[in-house]
């Protein structure tokens, strides 16, 4: 059988010769059948795999989001209201809208994520005639953060420095008390924000989200 497959089929033969020894030998070893048919299932079943080849980035961006809990106010003054999305990207649907307020609208970030976008779940104005806050928007969604800003604080110190890294790391520089700025991304009670021509991060007592006036 075997000088027949040689003869005939050439490169082919050892395919053919392999399957026939570990098919002979299965046989002999009902263990060894379940293992084999086991790695051929799985192998079929990788290889014909219907998941599309940038799914895995995807998968990793969401991964490596990092988890928040810091404020900011919107600046988008779009009258149909900043888009909250359910999904990190401009091809997410629209779940909703926060709407501009000059009095200054705050959002609560849960999440941020690598490419820009921040995952909110609360937005909030301050109702002076109650004298609290008043929740405008409640749902879990996406919002770009280019349309969002932070003031620095530093009233008493002239400014607040802003750091390459956590406390203690390198300073890039200082901020002026006030100095509007865009988010970037966030990480903990941590803020990462752009400011000329930097990009580093502030501690939390060096951020203000009241687009309106000081921060207490």
């Amino acid at each position: 059988m075997r000088k027949i497959l040689l003869s005939t089929f050439g490169g082919a033969t050892l395919a053919l010769v392999f399957s026939a020894c570990s098919q002979n030998a299965a046989v002999n070893n009902p263990t060894a059948n379940t293992v084999a048919n086991q790695s051929n299932a799985a192998t079929v079943v990788n290889s014909n795999s219907t998941k599309p080849a940038n799914a895995a980035a995807s998968d990793s961006k969401a991964s490596s989001a990092s988890v928040c809990d810091v404020t900011a106010y919107v600046t988008d003054k779009d009258p149909k209201g900043l888009n909250v999305r359910d999904s990190s990207s401009e091809n997410g649907k629209v779940i909703g809208q926060i709407p501009f307020n000059k009095e200054g609208m705050i959002i609560y970030i849960i999440s941020s994520n690598p490419n820009g976008w921040m995952m909110v779940d609360k937005a909030t104005i301050f109702d002076f005639k109650a004298n609290a806050e008043k929740t405008i928007f409640d749902k879990k969604g996406w919002v770009s953060a280019n349309l969002l800003a932070i003031n620095a604080r530093g009233y008493d110190t002239g400014g607040v420095e802003l750091y390459e890294g956590g406390k203690g790391s390198k300073v890039l520089t200082k901020i002026p008390e006030d100095t509007v700025m865009k988010i970037v991304g966030c990480d903990g009670k941590r803020m990462q924000v752009k400011y000329k021509n930097f990009t580093g991060w502030l501690e939390p007592d060096a951020q203000c989200a009241d687009s309106t006036g000081r921060c207490n």
